[in-house]
C-alpha cells in the first residue's frame, strides 16, 4: 500500500467574518477534513481586545481550491468570563431554549441574567421569562448570518439589556453561549 502525500490546506472563516484565514491543516485526504472543529478566541481572530473573553467554534463544511470553508457553529463567553461576572452578583438566572432563524436554522441559546443586589426568586423568573421571549422574537426575524453578526458586534446583547433594564435596573446580562442544532 502507497503513503498518501499529504497537503496544508488553509483554513477560512465563513462569509460573517470577511473569510479571512484561521490557520492551515495537513489533510491526506480531502474529505478526511471535513468535520474537523476549530476553536478560536474572538478578541485575537478580529483583533479587538474588547471581545477577547468570546470563544468561537468553527467547523470544516467543504473543500474547494485547496482551502478549507468553514462554518460558525458556537459562540460562547469563556469560563473564567463567567466566573469573573459570577463572583459579585447576589442573583443568578441561567436559560437553555431553542430557536429558529428566518432561514430554519435551529439555534441553542443559554442567556445569563446576574443582579448586583439580591432579589426575589420571581423577579429572576420575570427577567428570565421576557429575555426568552425577547430572544425568540429577534432570532425568528433574522437570518443565521445576520444572527451571528449581531452575536459578534453585540449588538443582541445590548438591546436585551436595553429591554431587561426596563423590568429591573441592575442587571448585568450576557448569552453565554449559542450553538448551531444540525
Amino acid at each position: 500500500m502507497a503513503a498518501i502525500k499529504k497537503k496544508w490546506y488553509e483554513i477560512l472563516a465563513p462569509e460573517e467574518l470577511n473569510n479571512i484565514i484561521l490557520g492551515e491543516t495537513l489533510v491526506g485526504v480531502e474529505k478526511n477534513a471535513i468535520g474537523r472543529t476549530l476553536i478560536l478566541n474572538l478578541g485575537k481572530l478580529i483583533r479587538d481586545i474588547k471581545k477577547q473573553n468570546f470563544n468561537v467554534k468553527f467547523k470544516i463544511k467543504d473543500i474547494k481550491n485547496q482551502k478549507a470553508l468553514t462554518e460558525l457553529i458556537s459562540f460562547e463567553l469563556t469560563p473564567s468570563q463567567v466566573k469573573r461576572l459570577s463572583k459579585k452578583a447576589k442573583g443568578k438566572a441561567d436559560d437553555s431554549f431553542v430557536c429558529v432563524t428566518k432561514d430554519k436554522i435551529k439555534v441553542r441559546i443559554k442567556p445569563m441574567i446576574l443582579t448586583k443586589f439580591k432579589v426575589h426568586n420571581k423577579m429572576l423568573s420575570e427577567l428570565m421569562k421576557r429575555a426568552k421571549e425577547f430572544l425568540s422574537e429577534k432570532v425568528s426575524k433574522l437570518s443565521y448570518s445576520q444572527f451571528i453578526k449581531s452575536l459578534i458586534s453585540l449588538d443582541l446583547r445590548n438591546k436585551l439589556i436595553n429591554e431587561l433594564t426596563k423590568v429591573y435596573p441592575n442587571i448585568i446580562c450576557e448569552i453565554r453561549k449559542t450553538e448551531k442544532i444540525s
